[in-house]
């Protein structure tokens, strides 16, 4: 049951991220206006980079205690339920490649792919994570 509710939760942020993708217009039509738009989603962008290469760092913490603590986690220790951690890796490098825009009003298409890319990505990254602790909680706990 509660890999329905990660990949619903999934794709529930996926669509609602993708229904709120930033117009080019969002704050107005000059150049100043679609400036400020554009240094909007680059910080955008940093933060969630930022954030997914703390998750890759999560992930390394969490297989370095697995790996020099094996007897007590051995239930887990298979495919089964490492698959989330893999596709947090995963999404979590995806997000920290960089992948230039451009500079100037005429990139910011290219700009607001990039965006939705490193959104998609660090909610992938949280969910898959979250769900994989769980999942190994759940199961070390004996339930």
């Amino acid at each position: 049951m509660a890999i329905y509710l990660t990949v619903g939760v999934a794709l529930f942020c996926a669509i609602w991220t993708c229904c709120h993708l930033p117009r080019a217009d969002a704050l107005g039509t000059n150049d100043e206006e679609r400036a400020k738009l554009r240094e909007f989603l680059v910080l955008d962008i940093r933060a969630n980079s930022q954030y997914s290469a703390w998750y890759v760092t999560l992930i390394g913490v969490i297989g370095t205690i697995v790996a020099s603590n094996q007897a007590p986690f051995k239930p887990v220790l298979n495919a089964e339920h490492l698959w989330p951690f893999g596709v947090s890796f995963l999404a979590a490098s995806l997000a920290t490649l960089f992948f230039p825009a451009g500079y100037g009003t005429r990139f910011l298409p290219n700009l607001r792919w990039v965006w939705l890319r490193s959104v998609l990505c660090e909610q992938l990254v949280v969910i898959f994570t979250a769900y994989g602790i769980w999942d190994m909680f759940r199961v070390l706990a004996g339930q």
